[in-house]
């Protein structure tokens, strides 16, 4: 199971992920961010989630995160 953290938290859950992505509201529901989200190119399944406030999402426009083994990022 992919699990994805903000910073000192527990895992986020589906609802929860689809929430901080921004995409509440669109087509995006549960089942399409569990195949959206996936494990990293290094085979970890943990990802930690950037805030808001992040130089990476301020930039890109997008929930950005980094794993946790490795630390490449991905977006959602």
């Amino acid at each position: 199971m992919i699990k994805v953290f903000k910073i000192k938290e527990r895992p986020l859950t589906l609802a929860e992920l689809v929430q901080e992505s921004g995409l509440v509201g669109s087509k995006l529901d549960e089942v399409q961010m569990k195949k959206r989200v996936g494990p990293c190119e290094c085979g970890c399944l943990d990802y930690i989630l950037l805030p808001v406030w992040s130089k990476a999402v301020k930039e890109g426009g997008k929930r950005y995160m980094n794993c946790v083994n490795c630390g490449r990022s991905t977006h959602l």
